[in-house]
């Protein structure tokens, strides 16, 4: 682990320390007992419903390279995930092993590169609108908080993330090449007649394609507010539809723009209890759930990593002892 990363896994782990100390084991407890083990994988269920339909918009996208089954990108996106959310690693950790997912499922490596960023900009793009709604509803639900001038820097932050990673399709694509394909350990195709540029052109040419993707992933942006209201019900706190997507769409920003700290940790705990506050929920209810939420990803990402080592652990933790993957042709 790199120093940099060390200090901000020490600095998440510190806020939430300070957070528990603050708030009590007690109420944490309390809360969290409320939910029990039937509440527990309802919720891992619904977030695996979550799974199947990112990986659907991310297959919107990537299907304009080598034909592959649907399960390659749901695959990919429950690895990508469990990376970033189960391992204390960085966001851009979880983006750099799913692209690898999806090349070692079969997709060519030109595409599985490409369509990685170009998800991930269409998902970067629909939070903005997500974050713009949680805004919006927190000015009319809430509007002696003054939060505007907040939730506009998390917008402008999420936007110019987002317009990088656009332009960089056109105007950087040889340079994501060239550090992707080292990083991945994807080679290059052996007639280089679909380098990683023309598969972005490729994408961009089905507009209807990208437009659905956008509405797919903001229909997931959506049901994880859903998610996070129907978590409060079951540890006892009620709380408006509206609020949970405040609760959601901030917390989710401000984790997007803090993506250098491994699994937002301390980050989410934090906002999930200064929201909290503002729509009644206790701080031990708001921790409760961030631990939920923490729970629900380790059930997930743990065994996903274990089958993920078990198919390609070899290529993955000690990539010099294979040869990089061939672009175009899958791994065997």
């Amino acid at each position: 682990m790199k120093p940099r990363t060390l200090l901000a896994v020490l600095a998440g782990a510190g806020l939430l320390v300070w957070l528990l100390l603050r708030t009590g084991l007690a109420p944490v407890i309390a809360a969290a007992a409320k939910l029990g083990l039937p509440g527990l994988v309802l919720i891992v269920a619904f977030q695996l419903i979550l799974s199947l339909i990112m990986g659907g918009a991310w297959a919107l996208l990537g299907r304009g390279g080598r034909p592959m089954p649907f399960s390659g990108f749901v695959w990919a996106r429950l690895t990508r995930d469990a990376v970033s959310q189960a391992l204390p690693l960085t966001q851009v950790g979880g983006l750099v092993i799913g692209g690898r997912a999806l090349a070692l499922e079969g997709m060519g490596g030109d595409f599985a590169l490409a369509s990685t960023i170009s998800d991930l900009a269409v998902e970067f793009v629909t939070q903005i609108a997500f974050v713009a709604l949680g805004g919006g509803l927190l000015a009319w639900l809430r509007p002696h908080e003054h939060m505007g001038a907040p939730v506009l820097a998390v917008v402008g932050a999420l936007a110019i993330m987002a317009t990088g990673m656009v332009l960089a399709q056109f105007w950087g694509a040889h340079w994501i090449e060239t550090v992707l394909r080292r990083v991945l350990r994807i080679a290059p195709g052996g007639d280089e007649s679909a380098p990683v540029a023309r598969a972005f052109r490729v994408i961009a040419r089905r507009p209807d394609r990208i437009a659905l993707a956008c509405a797919t992933h903001l229909a997931a942006w959506l049901l994880a507010a859903i998610q996070t209201w129907m978590t409060l019900a079951l540890l006892g706190v009620r709380i408006s539809l509206g609020g949970a997507v405040v609760l959601d769409s901030l917390t989710a920003g401000v984790k997007a723009v803090a993506f250098f700290i491994p699994a937002s940790l301390g980050v989410q705990e934090g906002m999930l209890v200064w929201l909290g506050l503002m729509f009644g929920v206790a701080p031990g209810a708001a921790l409760a759930l961030s631990l939920a939420r923490r729970a629900r990803d380790l059930l997930i990402g743990l065994p996903v990593l274990g089958a993920w080592q078990w198919r390609h652990g070899a290529r993955i933790w000690r990539r010099e002892s294979g040869p990089p993957i061939a672009a175009g042709r899958s791994s065997p």
